[in-house]
């Protein structure tokens, strides 16, 4: 049974506002995500616990903690009882643990908006309790390195390796702040400004308009790639592939950005540093609308968000290793960059 310590943090009402090109008949993409309740965060305490690399948590009878469930990704009954069964087992050192992350903390979305709220709600728990970390190459780069950027990395870290159950005898469960693919706004903002803090903006000449391409990509790219290239060259936008960047490099740019464009991706994720009154564009596909994600992330650090839709070449989402492609028509292109450039411009990190 868990032992709840206090709620770190109340629950709040969140309230987004419209897209900045909303349309009448494209309702049917945000409807149901204009208001939401975030969640009580409470820090529960375990005794004599399994945990494996996507932070799943089993109590003593090998049962499964409802609170480290990470919705549909959750792997069925007897994929669990195969990792405890036959799985190897390591035994920790008796000390305290805390857990922030789950089986999503290694994508680079997942990592900003979902595990680092909850390390910042846990940050009280620094120099009392051993972090959990899971043993990816992501975190162990990537994320390390906005951990630093954060000022946020704690002072004791334990990789929790694949393919092993962590016997651990005392584990502190940070709860989820709000449900995945939503946004806690009062958490990022302060994360945000933690940033600021030890991260100072990088000072460039002029607000950078960037296009993030994904032509080399196999999946969850644009089909004409070219033209949409052509349509951005013309706006004076620079063509980028963050693939290709060190994530310091990403950060510069995003904070440097006046407006960042791309199809439904990681690298919009980098949202997140952006300075408030820049514009994020994000092309989804059109008939399939269930991932607001970018919508929230972008309205949350206060930027003006501009989607547009692309005809996709399968039934397939666009979320995924197998996700579909789009086609996007220039025409509406044009239109969606017309109107950004019609609004009031912004002048970033001079």
């Amino acid at each position: 049974m868990a032992e709840s310590l206090p709620i770190l943090h109340r629950a709040e009402a969140v309230y987004r506002k419209m897209p900045v090109n909303f349309k009448q008949g494209d309702f049917d993409f945000c409807k149901d995500e204009f208001h939401y309740q975030t969640n009580y965060i409470t820090a529960d305490h375990y005794h004599n616990v399994l945990v494996n690399n996507e932070g799943l948590v089993f109590d003593a009878a090998l049962k499964l903690l409802p609170v480290s469930k990470f919705a549909a990704r959750q792997k069925g009954l007897f994929k669990n009882l195969t990792q405890i069964l036959f799985w190897s087992k390591k035994k920790m050192p008796d000390v305290p643990y805390a857990l922030c992350f789950d089986g999503t903390a290694s994508n680079h979305y997942n990592f900003i908006c979902d595990f680092l709220p909850r390390l910042y709600a846990a940050k009280h728990l620094f120099g009392t309790h051993v972090f959990l970390l899971p043993d990816t190459p992501y975190v162990h780069t990537n994320g390390i390195e906005i951990l630093k950027m954060l000022g946020l990395l704690p002072p004791a870290i334990e990789w929790i390796q694949q393919h092993t159950m962590h016997r651990i005898k005392s584990l502190t469960i940070i709860e989820r702040p709000v449900q995945s693919g939503r946004i806690h706004d009062s958490l990022m903002l302060q994360l945000k400004k933690q940033l600021y803090k030890t991260f100072p903006l990088h000072a460039q000449n002029n607000a950078k308009r960037i296009y993030i391409s994904r032509e080399q990509a196999t999946h969850r790219r644009l089909l004409n790639e070219h033209e949409v290239q052509a349509v951005f060259f013309d706006y004076g936008f620079e063509i980028l592939r963050f693939e290709k960047l060190s994530i310091k490099e990403q950060v510069q740019l995003a904070q440097s950005a006046s407006i960042v464009a791309s199809i439904h991706g990681a690298g919009l994720a980098n949202a997140f540093f952006m300075q408030p009154g820049a514009a994020l564009m994000e092309f989804r596909r059109n008939g399939i609308y269930q991932n607001q994600c970018f919508w929230h992330l972008a309205d949350a650090m206060q930027l003006d968000y501009y989607y547009q839709f692309g005809e996709p070449d399968s039934n397939k989402l666009i979320e995924g290793p197998n996700a579909c492609n789009l086609t996007l028509s220039t025409a509406v292109l044009e239109k969606n960059l017309d109107l950004f450039l019609s609004r009031q411009a912004i002048q970033v990190a001079n």
